[in-house]
């Protein structure tokens, strides 16, 4: 594992312990359908939703609203919907809630789109279903089940890390849902690709690893101090949680798509565009990965993030969103 410079100052130790509270919670608390359900609504979809009381975040991304919880397939799935044109929906990495992808992309994205932040499950507002395994596939029915019945298909699809091997899954399985897909710092699984380190695998799958353990195995040395920053702001904003439990299931999800070639055997079958997006010092799903994604598809462009490691969408959010910007035009 990589080690992180420690010279911050007292300033951003302080966030730092704010932002402790966005990333483990104690194992058994719990975040369920019960929580502070306000009036009962129907807008362009054709799912019914709740709007959950005081969950618009403060400060600088209170522009996303409140959360909406809908129930599919034995779970409430929270988002955020805001913003007007092309549809974009945006889903997080693991162990990490919507508002991860941060006030300045969600802003530059929102000024000519209408932007969808979901919640996995068992992060942030939504529920978590443990009676099933935690799968790319199990995810991935979930969102296909919400954008069948959300009046927004078809779509564009961005997706980080695991939210990438999401939107892969979903646009092999139900491509007329799909416009174009981003990818960040993605790798389509299967034993053709590359591994983190051992070390590194076993900071981000165990639920008691701190903040600083989980940066160093994540982001480039000298990013430290910028990263709790991050954090700390969203933390302030809108204290969502990531339970214990769930950092476990995705992590064991992880695992089994690095033997899992499915993926990888389907990439053929997705016709439409298709951008990557890889960190050159990203080592969890490194450029080799996204190599594998490239050589698989049709139609696919690839951009590098000098400097970036594995969170393009976080540490170059405004290069990130011109990106898009390009590709969609």
């Amino acid at each position: 594992m990589r080690k992180i410079s420690l010279q911050i100052g007292a300033a951003v130790l302080a966030v730092l312990i704010a932002a402790l509270a966005i990333v483990v919670v104690l194992p058994n608390q719990n975040i369920s359908a019960s929580t502070t359900t306000t009036t009962s609504s129907t807008s362009t979809t054709t799912l019914p939703f709740n709007y959950l009381g005081n969950s618009t975040p403060s400060g600088t991304e209170s522009f996303v609203g409140s959360v909406r919880r809908v129930s599919i397939n034995g779970i409430y799935l929270a988002y955020r919907e805001f913003g007007s044109g092309s549809p974009i929906l945006l889903i997080p990495d693991r162990d990490q809630t919507m508002l991860s992808f941060g006030s300045t992309l969600l802003n530059a994205l929102s000024a000519n789109n209408k932007v969808i932040l979901v919640d996995l499950p068992g992060i942030g507002y939504s529920s978590d279903d443990t009676s099933q395994p935690y799968s790319v596939q199990w995810v991935s029915t979930i969102i296909s089940d919400f954008i069948s019945g959300s009046g927004l298909s078809p779509l564009q699809i961005v997706g980080w890390g695991l939210g990438g091997q999401i939107a892969l899954s979903i646009a092999e399985t139900s491509p007329t849902m799909v416009t174009s897909l981003v990818l960040a710092d993605t790798s389509p699984g299967g034993t053709g690709s590359t591994p983190p380190t051992s070390s590194d695998a076993q900071v981000l799958s165990n639920p008691n690893s701190t903040l600083l353990e989980r940066i160093a195995a994540l982001y480039p040395p000298n990013s430290g101090a910028e990263i709790f920053s991050y954090y700390g702001e969203i933390s302030k904003s809108s204290p969502e949680t990531v339970l214990s439990q769930t950092i476990e299931r995705q992590s064991n999800a992880v695992a089994l798509m690095a033997s899992d070639n499915s993926i990888l055997q389907k990439l053929s079958s997705i016709t439409i565009p298709v951008l990557i997006c890889v960190g050159d010092l990203d080592t969890i799903t490194p450029i080799s990965d996204s190599n594998l994604i490239v050589s698989g598809l049709a139609n696919a462009t690839k951009q590098v993030f000098a400097g970036d490691g594995h969170g393009v969408p976080i540490e170059d959010p405004a290069k990130f969103a011109e990106a898009i910007s390009t590709f969609n035009h």
